[in-house]
């Protein structure tokens, strides 16, 4: 091979390998997370009516499940479970928001979709595994998260109002800690104002007399639920923790 043909070889590899680094996506790692973010029930039972993951289709006796297993879901034709439908897979968690009255932490396991059903069950396939399913997982009707516009980057631009500061509340598990890129949970929803692609500053307040609040991040709503809204920290100067105030940027 002549050093004109190596050297020709050598481009086209690099060509080949660098189509699909540049032709990425970023929209779908973040839609991705954003369909396994961390959401909030309150503090009430469940209903009793939602759907709920009872078994594996499987000769063995299983209580976890993961991507592309067959599950059998404890609902079907006359609950209005059809095949085709697809449901989000969620469950609450034991954080240190279960003693309090205010919101619960909810974890997103996954999703499925229903593949075939009768009038008291149906079969599932499960097609995103954000965790391990467990059994007695319950279903919610899914929705394909809508990703604003630069939800990949930080933007600290815009008037800061810091006469309605709203706070973080729980990350993901009902974690009381985040970071760069986490997904966490706010208590401001529709009610308040609150609207995806919204753009806030995260401040502390260190509890020392005299000493200002202290900067620590920068975050973008991704969606929003009627008193909660789920945020990605875009920007963290230290750990976001459960109590940090959210400062709206006004354009």
């Amino acid at each position: 091979m002549t050093m004109t043909q190596r050297v020709f070889v050598a481009c086209s590899l690099v060509t080949l390998f660098a189509r699909p680094m540049a032709a990425q996506d970023l929209s779908v790692p973040m839609t991705t997370a954003a369909a396994c973010a961390p959401r909030a029930a309150g503090a009430g039972p469940l209903s009793a009516d939602l759907p709920q993951v009872v078994a594996a289709l499987d000769t063995s006796v299983r209580a976890l499940y993961g991507l592309r297993d067959m599950v059998i879901v404890n609902a079907g034709t006359a609950k209005g479970v059809q095949a085709g439908q697809r449901f989000f897979v969620r469950r609450r968690v034991v954080s240190g928001y279960e003693s309090k009255t205010g919101p619960h932490a909810v974890v997103t396991a996954g999703s499925l979709s229903i593949t075939a059903a009768n009038e008291g069950t149906s079969t599932a396939r499960i097609d995103l595994a954000c965790d391990g399913i467990q059994q007695w997982d319950y279903l919610e009707p899914w929705a394909a998260p809508v990703l604003p516009p630069g939800v990949d980057r930080a933007d600290a631009s815009g008037e800061l109002d810091f006469s309605s500061p709203s706070r973080v509340l729980f990350g993901d598990y009902g974690r009381t800690i985040g970071g760069q890129g986490d997904m966490m949970l706010a208590d401001i929803g529709q009610s308040q104002g609150a609207s995806p692609g919204a753009r806030y500053a995260i401040y502390r307040d260190v509890k020392v007399p005299g000493v200002p609040l202290a900067a620590v991040g920068e975050a973008i709503v991704i969606s929003v639920g009627d008193t909660t809204s789920i945020l990605r920290l875009t920007q963290t100067r230290d750990a976001i923790t459960a109590g940090d105030l959210l400062i709206p940027r006004r354009r």
